[in-house]
């Protein structure tokens, strides 16, 4: 996180809540992919987030908080992969590897060939993670991620 969205957020701080001398140490700040948040809880009827370091832009805490951590990003805050069942599944975006196409965690085996060769193939699980020399609780989230998309 860079000085200046330190200060941009303190600032938006300061003029939001004039009334509070210190800002930064009264109010429930958090990092969230790059930025400075405040959670608000009674302001706003339906509660919420605020990104001070964005001059107090509202964002939405669940949707906000439960995407942005299905992300890995790199030091200029580019996105380099997406993990779509969440970073505990091992299903995962990466335009390295498998041309951008949904595959398991550090292979090049794509969730589209698993259905394939579990759906078309009638290929067993243990037989697929052999044959593509995986785990086999890999094989089987796959077939589940495939299965619910």
């Amino acid at each position: 996180m860079t000085l200046a969205k330190v200060r941009t957020a303190h600032s938006t701080a300061r003029t939001i809540w004039s009334d509070i001398a210190y800002p930064f140490a009264s109010l429930n700040l958090k990092e969230l992919g790059g930025e400075i948040m405040h959670t608000i809880d009674t302001e706003n009827p339906a509660g919420g987030m605020m990104a001070l370091s964005k001059h107090g832009q509202w964002a939405l805490p669940e949707s906000v908080e439960s995407e942005i951590e299905k992300f890995d990003f790199e030091s200029d805050r580019l996105a380099t992969r997406w993990y779509p069942a969440g970073k505990n599944k091992p299903i995962v975006v990466d335009p390295e590897l498998a041309a951008g196409r949904m595959s398991i965690v550090g292979t090049r085996v794509t969730v589209e060939i698993v259905h394939d060769r579990f759906f078309n193939a009638k290929e067993d699980i243990a037989y697929i993670a052999r044959d593509l020399s995986l785990k086999k609780t890999d094989v089987e989230e796959a077939i589940k991620y495939a299965r619910a998309a």
